[in-house]
């Protein structure tokens, strides 16, 4: 269920998709689903398409809770990541955007978590350069950039 509500968030119905992903989350809540953490980020992803700021930020507030208090982490990563975003459309929240790019960052280099750590950087980069700081989001990006020796040629 949420992967079709994603699927279908994806081809352009982000509401319809919204929906379908929270019947997903009834159906996991009621069974004591782990996935709980996963279908947030879904969900914030999704909200973040529709630019429902705050939306998205409940989704996020909602896997942060439920991370806390399971010490599951597989998302930790991506949730900031989605954080920072969300933060970044809002505009209102520029540093607090950065801050949760970089706490993305860190999370995915503790977990040595190369794609996750990519993704986030890459959302910092991109951060960074639409303040103006071109240098600073290209130097930052380069980093990581280099890590990867595979997969150029790839479309």
């Amino acid at each position: 269920m949420v992967t079709h509500g994603w699927a279908i968030a994806e081809s352009g119905d982000p509401a319809r998709g919204i929906a379908q992903i929270g019947r997903a989350r009834e159906a996991l809540d009621a069974a004591g689903s782990s996935l709980r953490v996963h279908l947030d980020v879904v969900r914030a992803q999704c909200h973040l398409q529709l630019g429902q700021i705050e939306e998205g930020l409940e989704a996020v507030s909602a896997a942060l809770v439920y991370m806390e208090a399971s010490e599951e982490r597989v998302f930790a990563a991506e949730i900031n990541r989605l954080k920072g975003e969300l933060l970044a459309r809002d505009g209102a929240h520029g540093e607090e955007a950065g801050a949760a790019f970089r706490t993305a960052i860190a999370i995915a280099q503790s977990q040595r978590a190369k794609s996750w750590e990519l993704r986030a950087t890459m959302s910092l980069a991109r951060w960074l350069a639409a303040q103006g700081r071109r240098d600073e989001a290209r130097a930052t990006l380069a980093e990581i950039y280099n890590w990867f020796t595979e997969g150029f040629d790839t479309a």
